[in-house]
Parts: structure tokens; C-alpha cells; sequence
């Protein structure tokens, strides 16, 4: 009977560290992602941001391709995930057309004024 028990104990530790490992094991980001746009992998920077934020920079570092003319108003963006030199974190436009633009929400500001210059 103890045999058992200790059986039973031993599968059910297993199987919690699996478990717990397994909900660790989440992609970084890396390689090219979208903004913005029909079809896109994130609708705003963002939701680019607080992905990279959860999940890191992967290997090779990860590229936001930003939608030309996109325009988005959100609350202050930190990026707190860190890149290096052969990791980098890239927000660049994508297309022709208008610069994408970012303005920080609940601020009077004029229209034309540049909160977030993405390059």
C-alpha cells in the first residue's frame, strides 16, 4: 500500500512539473512582424509592445514592419524586454505612403505634433 502511494505521489509530481514547464516554454519573438493594416500580426504598436514585453527578443532579433499611414493614440509605451547588437528590436514603416504616427492619449497637443517618431 505504500508502494502505491508512492507511486501515485511520484506520477502526480511528474506530471505538476511538466505542466509547469510546458506553460514556460512561450516563443520569443523574432524574425519579422506587422502592424497595422489588413492582415497583420498586431492591429496597434501597442499590442506589438506588450507581446514583446511578455515573450522577449528571440534570436536574430524581431523587426515591426509598421503599416504606412497607420495612425495610433495609446497611453505612454515602455519596452522593457532588451535586445543587443545581433538581437535588436526594430520598429521601422513599411510602404509607401504617410510615416506611421503615435500621439500619447489624453494630452491636448496639436495634430501635426510628433510624439513617437518610428524610423
Amino acid at each position: 500500500m505504500k508502494t502505491r502511494s508512492l507511486c501515485k505521489m511520484k506520477y502526480a509530481i511528474t506530471v505538476c512539473c511538466t505542466l509547469l514547464f510546458f506553460t514556460q516554454l512561450q516563443a520569443q519573438i523574432s524574425g519579422a512582424r506587422t502592424v497595422g493594416g489588413t492582415g497583420a500580426n498586431y492591429s496597434t504598436i501597442a499590442a506589438a509592445i506588450a507581446d514583446l514585453n511578455a515573450l522577449g527578443v528571440g534570436g536574430g532579433g524581431a523587426r515591426f514592419l509598421v503599416a504606412a499611414g497607420h495612425r495610433e493614440v495609446a497611453a505612454n509605451l515602455v519596452i522593457v524586454a532588451s535586445g543587443n547588437i545581433s538581437d535588436s528590436i526594430i520598429f521601422i514603416k513599411n510602404g509607401t505612403g504617410a510615416n506611421p504616427l503615435r500621439t500619447m492619449a489624453a494630452i491636448p497637443i496639436a495634430p501635426e505634433t510628433i510624439i513617437a517618431r518610428l524610423l
